[in-house]
């Protein structure tokens, strides 16, 4: 049998396919499996999509797959580590094989896949141990809504990518259901997302129907299922028939349906099902939703702002809101109160609205129970004011879809069979309330869903909106169709006036977030009823951002009271709390966030703005806000002033002195940011030479294109008019590649060589930098200080050269160069002149007040000045939202001579760089390899570790921490260099760093 099937191999290899294999595998697994075993091979299918090879079955039940190479190949191979990846990730047991290597693959207990035995032979009768245990497993069935969640995610995944091959290929019923979507919807969505929707909801629904279907007969199956959906969420309902639809059209989608509803005919249900209603909602999303979410796409959850919002954070919103609605527009009893209709206008999975039940359920325990009526008091309620007066929209289905179940479940858990649906929408709230929504063909009620939201939408009696918007600074909601605004963009471009006053931003991205737009949403809600609150939970950054200046303008002109009581918690900025110690985010993500309360009452009258901080752990935090009242925590009151109207305390008698002093953008007339190549590795390099030979191989003929992208890791194209083959032919054109090298500084005290040429630097703003080519020397000074996470103000360098944007952490530093080179007026030759690059009003200023002082001498000025610890100190508050302004009564002449010393030391030129022996510090060992495991291990007991034995001596604490633009210098330059050997000229280099660095200090001192 042996040498029969040897020849059966041999054979079938001459055609040099893996599906040749096939046949004298599947005869060969035969006679190792039991006689009731079947194996099939899969149907020929798009690569990345479907199936593995073979399928190996008992009857109607999947034993496992094996998943064939060719002899030759090594299946250790990166290029099969995606595809390995995703099918040991979905599918339960696997082998894979090149016929001579056998590796087998089972989830354990947690469902993460294992190796569980690996063999190398090509001798079929050695295999008898990996066949045994590969026949016999058993899936385990999910005892918990949480271990259900993560298989149920894991099999989703493989229908999403059938889904998404069928769209790329054009599905007509696909591609015309995602094109009504696009219309009525999601309007910016792409076939990756409409993918991911569609097999995320299904997924849902089955989950839903397996809960309703529990008590009966037999096994829920797809055409049993759509019985089990309830009436309630009548959306699923329409995408269910989609479903079925391409279920009998693609056997693939059938297959992986029929391992989706075979996890929920095993699961647990009965205990999965009562587990919801232990602790209410609560083990409903946390044991469901978020698992799914993480097992099937973190990326998406990420890309959507999906973040489960902690109840004390949501109950602390909705006792205030309660709370405002008593005080502050005498509605007794506030959310019980019958004229209180509230909206959600992100609803997610109905957290909200949980706590607003529970918070109506809980005063009516406490008037009625003594009476023995809480439970007919709460069934009026519900039936009464709850389902008629709770309005939320949601985008997402799979949340909408969960919203629906977990507010069920509550209710049920309080007493209450519900009949009626909630008012919970599937619908963009940022879409045009004016506009009739387009109608989905096929999707009745999702077309009725979309009518209805319009009409909440045009609502009067909106009192309350509360919620948690999502944050994404990449907008899913689109300000422009073409060259044309949507409605919400229209209110966005208005934040950006005062007036007649344009916001003076070359680039206010930041206005285009999506939690903007949901304040904006709220804004606009309430100016329609005239008086109403806004309470959410949103990122922190609009308080004090120069960008969201006229945008809090708008606020402050709207509203009567605001309440803003900032959560911090900024991983970004490296937040600690007043004393030093440690600050957590309540959610666990980087950007700070803040509770924000917009009251308008219905007698306008100026806006009074409160505002509170909480620090520390977040358990800590969340004791406070459980404890806590909102009004004795936002106790700080605010006069936020024109022009940048801020959302924090500000010491007001200092400010106005601030106030008095220039400005360094009013100073310099030319200014932009540093470039953006989008493309450093193939343009930035330490060595004149290496980069040069490596354009030269970027556009050599013998490449293809698709072959030099990949080299490179590149893109074929992009949004930013790159073009690979265009760029590659554009630059075969040039003559002369090498004038096209320059000097850019890269990161402070990291000089290094850029090919700086049209086609491959994204961004090279050149209005700036023509200037910087030429002997020049610019001041590269930051925003916002707050954003490095430095303790004290850092974001100020020099520079004589080009700029890369990201100088400092974070990026976004201004270059403000001293001269710019202009053409002389009737020059035969095109000579240039060197004209002092000061604003028009500041040359007025100079000349009126200063003009004892040459423009170097106001230059260095302005960068010892700077460099002043005491100035740092002394308006630390102001340097943390805004650009620095300089003060002009100072000692000019003595603080410029420090400021070109420091000038001279950052750009290596000072004296003391020509006298090495002065320097106290010595390098000890020989091997200059970067080399190390921890970045602890980089400095101890005043000595710099270029790897275990190699170090520099006496090298003092403050000098190895110092910081410029929130990188620590030393080590950064090191790391960046980390398993690099170094030349003797770069280590040198390094050790003037140092110098540098420790005369800076010694200056800084002096200032």
């Amino acid at each position: 049998m042996k040498i029969e099937f040897t020849k059966e191999i041999q054979e079938a290899l001459k055609f040099g396919t893996e599906r040749s294999l096939y046949p004298p595998l599947i005869n060969i697994l035969k006679s190792k499996f039991d006689s009731d075993i079947s194996v099939l091979a899969e149907e020929k299918a798009k690569k990345g999509v479907g199936f593995p090879d073979i399928t190996v079955r008992d009857s109607d039940f999947i034993i496992g797959y094996i998943e064939v190479k060719l002899p030759k190949d090594d299946i250790s191979d990166k290029k099969f580590v995606e595809q390995f990846s995703r099918y040991k990730n979905s599918l339960e047991n696997i082998i894979f094989t090149n016929l001579k290597v056998w590796e087998l693959w089972q989830w354990d207990s947690e469902s993460k896949s294992k190796k569980v035995l690996q063999i190398e032979t090509s001798d079929f009768s050695n295999l008898g141990e990996i066949f045994d245990i590969f026949q016999n497993f058993k899936i385990r069935q999910a005892t918990s809504s949480q271990q259900l969640a993560v298989n149920l995610a894991k099999k989703t995944q493989i229908l999403a990518n059938i889904l998404n091959s069928l769209l790329e290929d054009g599905n007509s019923q696909l591609f015309e259901t995602k094109a009504d979507f696009k219309k009525a919807l999601l309007h910016d969505i792409k076939d990756s997302s409409f993918a991911n929707l569609i097999a995320e909801t299904f997924s849902y629904s089955l989950f839903i129907a397996s809960l309703e279907h529990f008590g009966n007969s037999g096994d829920l199956t797809l055409e049993n299922a759509n019985r089990y959906i309830p009436e309630n969420i009548p959306v699923l309902k329409d995408l269910y028939k989609l479903a079925i639809s391409l279920a009998g059209e693609i056997p693939n989608i059938s297959k992986i349906v029929g391992l989706i509803l075979k996890e929920l005919n095993l699961a647990d249900i009965e205990k999965i099902k009562n587990s919801f209603y232990i602790d209410g909602e609560k083990d409903a999303i946390l044991n469901f939703y978020e698992p799914f979410l993480n097992a099937y796409d973190k990326e998406t959850k990420k890309e959507r702002g999906v973040f489960y919002t902690p109840k004390p954070v949501v109950d602390f919103i909705v006792k205030s809101t309660n709370s405002l609605l008593e005080n502050e527009f005498s509605l007794k009893d506030g959310f019980l109160n019958s004229s209180v209709k509230i909206l959600d206008p992100a609803t997610g999975t109905g957290t909200f609205l949980v706590s607003v039940i529970e918070h109506i359920k809980h005063q009516i325990d406490k008037k009625y129970k003594n009476l023995g009526l809480e439970v007919e008091k709460f069934s009026d309620e519900v039936r009464e004011h709850i389902l008629k007066n709770f309005f939320g929209f949601e985008l997402m289905i799979a949340s909408y879809s969960v919203a629906h179940l977990k507010l069920s479940i509550l209710l049920k858990s309080m007493g209450f069979e519900q009949k009626s649906r909630f008012q919970i929408y599937l619908a963009n709230t940022l879409d045009d309330p004016n506009l009739e929504p387009n109608s989905l063909f096929g999707f009745f009620n999702l077309t009725k869903e979309g009518k209805i939201a319009k009409e909440i939408k045009n609502r009067k009696d909106i009192i309350a909106i509360i919620g948690n918007p999502p944050y994404s600074g990449t907008s899913q909601n689109p300000s422009k169709e073409g060259k044309k605004f949507t409605w919400i963009g229209e209110r966005i471009e208005k934040y950006k006036f005062n007036g007649s006053k344009k916001l003076d931003e070359k680039n206010p991205k930041w206005l285009q977030d999506d939690y903007v737009k949901f304040i904006s949403f709220g804004q606009f809600q309430i100016e329609q009823k005239g008086s109403g609150v806004v309470s959410y939970i949103v990122p922190h950054g609009f308080l004090d951002n120069p960008t969201f200046r006229y945008f809090r303008k708008s606020l402050l002109d709207s509203f009567d009271k605001i309440y803003i009581l900032d959560l911090h918690g900024n991983g970004n900025k490296k937040e600690k709390t007043p004393d030093g110690e440690k600050d957590e985010n309540v959610f666990d993500i980087k950007q700070g966030v803040t509770l924000a309360f917009f009251v308008k009452t219905s007698s306008k009258k100026e806006c009074q703005v409160f505002h509170g901080d909480i620090f520390g752990l977040r358990k800590e935090k969340f004791s406070t806000l459980e404890n806590g009242d909102f009004r004795e925590l936002c106790k700080t009151e605010l006069f936020p002033k024109d022009d940048m109207f801020y959302f924090i305390p500000r010491n007001s008698e200092l400010e106005e002195d601030y106030d008095q002093f220039w400005s360094v953008k009013d100073i310099f007339k030319v200014q932009n940011t540093g470039i953006i190549t989008k493309r450093d590795k193939l343009v930035i390099d330490d060595n004149k030479e290496t980069l040069l030979n490596r354009i030269k191989d970027f556009i050599d003929l013998e490449y293809t294109v698709d072959k030099v992208c990949k080299k490179y890791d590149l893109p074929i194209q992009d949004k930013d008019k790159w073009k690979a083959e265009k760029v590659i032919s554009n630059l075969r054109e040039l003559d002369n590649l090498e004038e096209f090298i320059s000097n850019i500084d890269y990161r402070p005290f990291d000089k290094r060589k850029i090919f700086y040429e049209n086609n491959v630097v994204a961004r090279k703003v050149f209005d700036v930098m023509q200037h910087m080519l030429k002997e020049n020397i610019a001041l590269l000074i930051g925003r916002a200080g707050n954003v490095t996470g430095s303790k004290t103000w850092d974001i100020v360098f020099i520079s004589n050269s080009i700029v890369d944007l990201n100088m400092f952490r974070r990026g976004g530093e201004v270059v403000f160069p001293l001269y710019t080179y202009q053409k002389s007026e009737n020059s035969l030759f095109d000579e240039e002149t060197k004209v002092t690059n000061f604003s028009k009003e500041f040359k007025k200023f100079k000349n009126k007040n200063l003009s004892q002082f040459s423009d170097e001498t106001i230059f260095y000025f302005i960068y010892g000045l700077l460099h002043s610890p005491k100035y740092r100190e002394k308006y630390s508050e102001f340097l943390k939202t805004d650009f620095p302004k300089i003060d002009f009564s100072q000692n000019i002449e003595k603080i410029s001579k420090l400021g070109k010393e420091l000038a001279d030391l950052h750009l290596l030129k000072s004296d003391i760089f020509d006298a090495p022996e002065d320097w106290n510090f010595t390098k000890v060992g020989k091997s200059l390899e970067i080399n190390f495991t921890k970045k602890a291990d980089m400095f101890k007991e005043e000595k710099i570790y270029l790897n275990p034995e190699t170090y520099i001596s006496e090298i003092s604490d403050e000098v190895w921490h110092f910081q410029i633009g929130g990188y620590q210098v030393l080590e950064k330059w090191l790391n960046d260099r980390k398993n690099q050997t170094l030349k003797t000229d770069e280590l040198l280099y390094f050790m003037k760093i140092i110098v540098s660095l420790s005369e800076t200090l010694k200056i800084m001192k002096r200032l």
